[in-house]
């Protein structure tokens, strides 16, 4: 991941020795930084809900002691594959805003054609010489 992020940085017009140092600086900090023991709350499972927000639905307390009453002890009897009982880790409930209609016209990803890098032009425009 990391050598296709430098990649990325390269095409975009960065010099690799900028980049390199702040990586090895990275890398560095990273293999110094003390291990921090796994906690249990972390190896659980976790459960996520994607919810179009809407200012008329259910409140967040509502829809989790909904799954409580409902799912949870139907999952707590159920069995896996190997025959184990499945985890059920935290319930959250993760709320996306709806699409409006700035968000139709006015997209903001902008994407470069195959081959062709914006930060290729940008070095042919700052080296060109201007016409009096």
């Amino acid at each position: 991941m990391a050598s296709a992020f430098r990649q990325h940085l390269l095409a975009r017009g960065h010099h690799c020795k900028d980049i390199d140092s702040i990586f090895l600086a990275a890398a560095h900090h990273i293999d110094a930084a003390p291990e921090r023991p796994s906690s249990n709350a972390r190896a659980a499972p976790k459960l996520f809900l994607h919810w179009e927000y809407h200012p008329k639905d259910l409140p967040r307390q509502h829809i989790r002691s909904l799954f409580n009453e409902t799912c949870s002890p139907t999952l707590s009897r159920a069995k896996t594959v190997k025959g184990n009982t499945p985890q059920l880790g935290r319930l959250t409930i993760a709320y996306s805003k709806p699409k409006s209609i700035g968000n139709t016209l006015c997209q903001t990803k902008m994407t470069e054609p195959n081959g062709q890098n914006v930060s290729d032009y940008i070095r042919t425009l700052s080296t060109a010489t201007p016409s009096p």
